[in-house]
C-alpha cells in the first residue's frame, strides 16, 4: 500500500463500515455512490467484499457522506 497521496491505496474497511452505516440510517448505495460522486460499481465492489483496498479519494468521499442523501420515501436497496 502506498502513502497518502491523492492516488494511495488504503484499507477499504472504514469505508464499507460507513456504507453499512448509512444504510441502517435509510440511505442506499446507488444514493451514496450519487452523493459522493462515485459510480454504483465502485460503491457495490467495496460493500460487498470486492475490493480490500481503494484510493484515499474514493474513501474520503465516502465517508463525507451524511443522512442528508437519502431520497424520501425510498425504499432502502
Amino acid at each position: 500500500i502506498r502513502t497518502r497521496e491523492s492516488g494511495s491505496l488504503v484499507a477499504a474497511g472504514p469505508a464499507r463500515k460507513d456504507i453499512l452505516k448509512l444504510r441502517r440510517a435509510g440511505v442506499g448505495y446507488k444514493q451514496v455512490a450519487d452523493a459522493a460522486r462515485l459510480s454504483i460499481s465502485v460503491i457495490r465492489r467495496i460493500l460487498y467484499g470486492g475490493s480490500r483496498h481503494c484510493r484515499a479519494a474514493t474513501r474520503d468521499r465516502i465517508l463525507a457522506v451524511d443522512t442528508s442523501a437519502a431520497a424520501d420515501h425510498a425504499l432502502v436497496d
